[in-house]
């Protein structure tokens, strides 16, 4: 598709992006809807309890990921994921997430904040109450099913863009570490290599 894809910049439009991930991600969204008729994108937001002595890098994220991708394997939902890391006046690091399922499996999402909930405790072993953030956002029920491209049709380019720019609030650049500390600023699903349709 020859064209633009909307970016969250701020109601001022002057929020810089983090052009790798932005691309990764819209690569990431392309690849989901070339599989699938429909699409459920999911959104949520992982954080450490108040106090919690994190050890600072990215592995109880890319494990716990890796558990709920597998979760969602097992149910044949076939899951994509991609996560960001941020750190801002918190000593931890917190995290962006977006989960994307085959919507015609499931068009439920309220599974999803549950799933994270449970792996995020067992993995970190902690009480997380309240540290996963349901961001439901001012959209119907909080997410949105892209249809599958048919030809040209302007009702999936609404849904892929509303969904394009839903998720770029993952590639803001603020909070995002500087390369020299050593750690990935995000984690994603394996995806062919696609062609960006960037004009």
């Amino acid at each position: 598709m020859s064209r633009n894809y909307p970016v969250n910049q701020g109601q001022e439009g002057t929020l810089d992006v983090n052009h790798e991930i932005q691309n990764k991600l819209t690569v990431l969204q392309e690849h989901v809807c070339s599989k699938h008729s429909k699409v459920l994108s999911v959104r949520f937001d992982v954080r450490y309890p108040q106090d919690y002595p994190a050890s600072g890098d990215n592995k109880d994220i890319s494990k716990m990921i890796s558990k709920m991708n597998q979760a969602y394997k097992r149910m044949g939902y076939d899951p994509d994921y991609m996560w960001v890391r941020e750190k801002m006046r918190s000593d931890n690091p917190h995290y962006h997430c977006v989960l994307f399922l085959n919507g015609s499996k499931t068009r439920k999402f309220n599974h999803v904040f549950k799933t994270a909930e449970s792996l995020w405790g067992s993995t970190i072993g902690a009480d997380v109450a309240g540290c996963i953030d349901h961001c439901t956002g001012n959209d119907k029920n909080g997410l949105l099913i892209v249809s599958k491209r048919d030809g040209s049709t302007d009702s999936h380019h609404d849904n892929f863009d509303a969904v394009h720019l839903q998720n770029s609030y993952l590639a803001k650049e603020n909070g995002k570490g500087l390369p020299k500390d050593g750690l990935r600023n995000f984690g994603m699903s394996r995806i062919p290599n696609i062609k960006i349709n960037s004009k």
